[in-house]
């Protein structure tokens, strides 16, 4: 994370070498210790600079609040800012700001973002081919089952001639299979 430390009177305190790196300011820029010129050296860097400086001016404004809010930067970064009240001994001594680079993160979940929505959209492409497939089987197995009527009512009627006609002829394993069929065609 980047750091930086600012007294009340908005001087800066302390800062990190990340600070310097994630903000691309110049170590020269710092040794003033004015925190103005360091903030306006960044505002060309931001999408909303408006809602920045707003921010830390109300921030600034209520010694005791804390802070949060993401950064979005005009090359694509975004950051987290943190903002908190430094005490010493219960008394307001300045302000920690502390920034975290989120970029990668909010990068990976626009890609789980954008292969949810995918993948949701594929599993209602396949939903509905599903549907229409179980829709063509219904039909399918109606047609089947009603064009297969006639032939088993044919198989049915014409054993049950065969039994009626040469029963007397039949032995004892000929009428077993004629029942077979019958039994089986009614099924």
């Amino acid at each position: 994370d980047g750091i930086l430390v600012v007294d009340n009177e908005r001087k800066i305190v302390n800062f990190n070498r990340k600070f310097l790196e994630m903000w691309q300011i110049s170590e020269h820029l710092m040794e003033s210790l004015d925190d103005n010129p360091a903030l306006e050296s960044v505002l060309n860097q931001l999408k909303a600079p408006e809602g920045f400086l707003s921010a830390v001016r109300e921030l600034y404004s209520k010694p005791d609040a804390k802070g949060y809010d993401v950064i979005e930067f005009k090359d694509g970064r975004i950051f987290e800012r943190y903002s908190q009240a430094q005490k010493i001994e219960d008394k307001s001594a300045g302000r920690v700001w502390s920034f975290r680079d989120i970029t990668d993160r909010r990068q990976y979940e626009e890609k789980i973002r954008k292969l949810n929505e995918e993948l949701e959209q594929k599993v209602i492409e396949r939903t509905t081919r599903l549907e229409a497939a179980n829709k063509e089987l219904e039909a399918f197995s109606y047609s089947v089952s009603h064009d297969l009527r006639t032939p088993l009512r044919a198989i049915a009627g014409f054993t049950r001639v065969l039994v009626e006609e040469f029963e007397q002829k039949l032995d004892k394993e000929g009428r077993r299979l004629t029942g077979v069929i019958r039994d089986n065609t009614l099924r």
